[in-house]
């Protein structure tokens, strides 16, 4: 599946990011979420990084729980060092890593995942 979007989140955020997701989906948006998009029985790492070479843009959820995380930090460098195109969701109120500072992001802070 290429030409997609990938989205990238950390597991904390499960709600907002199902919510959100399905909404783009709703919306025609072709989006690649692991929790759909990972059969039983896959290569996890595998998997995601086929799905990160393959996709066209990449949604970053940023939240506390995000910035921490070793594992978003790989897939969002991955799609800048890609030269992909990187769309920051500001999902709840956190310290934006430097790299990720200059994209202008959507702020979802004060509306839910819903919203059109």
């Amino acid at each position: 599946m290429g030409g997609h979007v990938f989205i990238c989140y950390s597991r904390e955020d499960e709600d907002f990011v199902l919510k959100l997701a399905t909404n783009l989906k709703n919306h025609g948006v072709p989006v690649w979420l692991d929790q759909w998009d990972i059969p039983s029985g896959a290569n996890w790492n595998r998997t995601i990084e086929r799905a990160l070479n393959d996709c066209d843009s990449q949604l970053v959820v940023l939240s506390p729980a995000s910035v921490k995380s070793d594992e978003v930090q790989s897939e969002w460098l991955k799609a800048l060092d890609e030269k992909k195109v990187v769309i920051p969701i500001l999902y709840q109120t956190c310290r934006v890593p430097f790299r990720l500072n200059s994209i202008q992001y959507i702020d979802f802070t004060s509306r839910g995942p819903d919203n059109e």
